[in-house]
């Protein structure tokens, strides 16, 4: 195996992937141990370090006795020059490019403890025989948490040991598109929730698959936020007694609508809209698709049109920044508007959301939704999903105790006895 040089750091395809403010502060780290430890590190030896019999260094501090007691040495797995060896040997093994992507095995094998649980915590969905999610197991009893705008007909649920269960639908939450599943199964190995902070920016997140190897690996991009839904696609002023619009962005829901400039917009679907604020507000609680109603003053004159919403995407990208979007593979249908999201870096498939996202601890930290864009895949933060989780196993709970009991009839009596 090649020499390993502090220098060759900044080579090394694993730390390109890496936040540079992470590499700033990992390469501070190992400055400070080299000024600690009175030395540096020029060269990382593969030979094991020397024996407690070698003779005494000839640079031994001065008054100390040769042959006398060596200090404890230090676990080797704690010092720095056993993780640059790591790394370098994950690293050096093949010379392709392509052999250092973050989702090359190699690189996955690093992550195979933390998924060593969580994986037999996921299933795969199934509708019409074809997958279009993951789900995670929740409660032992067998019920199921998946993507629920990807549900359409009969669900049958893959868990991890091969087998297949029909799954019945609890229940859904259309402002996360979570729903919760139903199958006939018990001591069912369930997902174990972070109870900590939610990652921050930069931090390591990884995503269970059916295999004993990650799904993929990532990094947290932004932190938790509102993910906005539908956009109308205008330009505003303030006027009275509503928002003017100034500009109709082509090929939009209101260009289709038949908006123009200078319309001044009074209500969303009967509602009274005073300002800008108040308008983007009602439809950006709206998902794209949606259609709403607008009542505008045209020259003075009232006028009811019904608009059609559209996503940020669609509105305000050109055809050939979407088209480069589409590069990336296929995005989630459902990718808007949602009411908190972390977005990381981790390249999932649509038919992959409904996946944990874990921390380095194995804990889940929420649940992959959508894959938003080419760079992007959103989660619904655990503090969110378990609040959801619980109302709708009560609902599962109600469900079972509203099932008309089986009633036994008395005994018919022959006659004569």
């Amino acid at each position: 195996m090649p020499d390993v040089r502090l220098c060759d750091l900044r080579l090394c395809p694993v730390m390109r992937m890496v936040p540079a403010e992470c590499v700033r502060r990992v390469l501070a780290l190992v400055l400070v141990w080299i000024t600690l430890a009175g030395g540096a590190i020029a060269r990382v030896p593969e030979t094991a370090p020397p024996d407690d019999s070698a003779p005494a260094s000839e640079s031994a501090e001065p008054g100390r006795k040769s042959g006398s007691q060596t200090p404890r040495r230090e676990d080797p797995r704690e010092a720095p020059e056993h993780w640059l060896r790591k790394l370098a040997r994950l690293t050096s093994t093949s010379p392709e490019p392509h052999d250092h992507s973050r989702n090359h095995p190699m690189v996955l094998a690093a992550f195979r403890d933390v998924v060593k649980l969580p994986s037999m915590c996921t299933v795969r969905v199934f509708c019409g025989g074809k997958q279009v999610a993951c789900g995670t197991i929740v409660d032992a009893d067998g019920l199921i948490l998946t993507k629920g705008s990807e549900l359409d007909g009969p669900v049958v649920c893959l868990l991890s040991d091969g087998t297949r269960h029909p799954a019945d639908l609890v229940g859904s939450d259309r402002d996360s598109d979570l729903a919760l599943l139903k199958i006939n199964a018990r001591n069912l190995p369930t997902i174990r929730w972070s109870q900590g902070e939610p990652p921050t920016v930069g931090g390591w997140v990884v995503t269970p698959g059916a295999e004993d190897l990650p799904q993929a690996i990532g990094i947290v991009s932004v932190a938790a936020h509102r993910v906005r839904g539908g956009m109308l696609g205008v330009q505003l002023t303030e006027d009275d007694p509503g928002p003017r619009i100034v500009n109709v962005v082509p090929q939009s829901g209101a260009a289709t609508a038949g908006l123009r400039p200078n319309d001044v917009v009074t209500h969303v679907d009967d509602k009274p809209v005073k300002d800008a604020e108040s308008l983007i507000a009602s439809t950006s609680g709206s998902l794209p698709g949606d259609a709403i109603k607008l009542t505008i003053l045209r020259r003075g004159v009232r006028q009811e049109v019904t608009a059609v919403l559209g996503s940020v995407t669609d509105t305000i990208s050109s055809r050939r920044a979407r088209f480069q979007e589409q590069l990336g593979g296929e995005l989630s249908k459902r990718r808007f508007l949602f009411p908190s999201a972390i977005e990381h870096d981790s390249i999932l498939e649509p038919n992959q959301c409904g996946t944990p996202l874990l921390d380095l601890n194995g804990e889940a930290v929420g649940i992959n939704i959508a894959r938003a864009t080419r760079v992007a895949t959103y989660a619904i933060p655990s503090s969110v999903v378990r609040p959801i989780v619980e109302s709708l196993k009560s609902r599962a709970l109600l469900n079972v105790s509203l099932e008309p009991q089986p009633t036994s009839e008395p005994a018919s009596i022959a006659p004569g006895r």
